[in-house]
């Protein structure tokens, strides 16, 4: 095994989107910050080869990794997005998730199926929502599945959700929108988001490159921050408690977690991410 890992470099993954490269001598050599760096200049020579929107939103997403915009909708058109979450799902795929202390009823809707929903569709269309996310992602975007998302939370002392550890998705700029349906409030285990860990920095190097080389000591290959990385990274969470009807975007290259809520409390939200499958392009 041993020979097989430093015989056969799997020199493709190094500019592809999976998370990791799953070798020891190239993560040894730098494979993971060479992708961070590499992406990272893919992504700013994006910014000047072409004209992005550029707003107060676009500017505060790629500086902090979020926004939350409240009243996003008319409360005519709240009310129809609404109506369709709780009375639409015979057309969404059911696939439930249990992980630890929580339960999530997802029922997910390919384009195909969401655009039939007249308020989802006018939702996800959105002029805002789209040039924002164009803005901050430098593609054109497509969104695919939507998954509409009941949170259920059992007693966290029990067993811990993955969701619960802070966490950066993978090594490139990506985005995750949601759309809440009701109040999140601290009970409710909001989206938790350490601001500004979106962006490039020597400590964050330092962090990715030490992931990478124990990356078979890994769960998963989300990089997860324990007690010793949170004071090396001075991670300082934001609870992005909100109203419903708020539309948040993230920029889950950053650190973020769900927040610990109260045993019988419940989080609902219309759900999707954009991710690229080529971090090193120019286009």
């Amino acid at each position: 095994n041993s020979f097989r890992d430093y015989s056969s470099f799997p020199l493709k993954d190094v500019f592809s989107n999976k998370k990791i490269v799953e070798n020891h001598l190239l993560n040894y050599a730098g494979a993971q910050v060479l992708r961070v760096l590499c992406s990272s200049a893919a992504y700013s020579f994006r910014d000047m080869l072409q004209s992005w929107p550029k707003t107060n939103l676009t500017m505060m997403l790629r500086k902090n990794g979020y926004i939350l915009i409240p009243n996003f909708l008319s409360p005519e058109d709240f009310q129809q997005v609404k109506d369709e979450f709780f009375n639409t799902t015979d057309i969404g795929s059911y696939a439930p998730i249990k992980d630890g202390d929580t339960r999530v009823e997802r029922y997910t809707f390919s384009p195909d199926k969401w655009k039939t929903l007249p308020a989802v569709n006018k939702l996800l269309s959105d002029n805002l929502l789209v040039r924002t996310l164009e803005g901050a992602e430098l593609k054109n975007i497509e969104i695919g599945d939507v998954w509409f998302d009941t949170i259920y939370y059992d007693d966290p002392q029990k067993v811990a959700s993955s969701q619960n550890q802070l966490h950066s998705d993978t090594f490139y700029t990506t985005h995750k929108v949601w759309f809440f349906i009701e109040p999140v409030k601290l009970e409710n285990g909001p989206l938790c988001f350490v601001p500004g860990t979106n962006r490039l920095s020597l400590k964050r190097l330092m962090f990715d490159y030490n992931k990478s080389i124990h990356f078979d000591e890994l769960t998963d290959y989300s990089f997860r921050v324990d007690q010793k990385d949170r004071t090396f990274l001075g991670c300082m969470e934001k609870a992005l408690t909100c109203p419903e009807n708020t539309l948040v975007i993230t920029n889950t290259r950053g650190f973020h977690r769900r927040g610990n809520a109260k045993e019988g409390h419940t989080r609902r939200q219309i759900h999707f991410c954009i991710r690229t499958k080529n971090p090193f392009s120019f286009s």
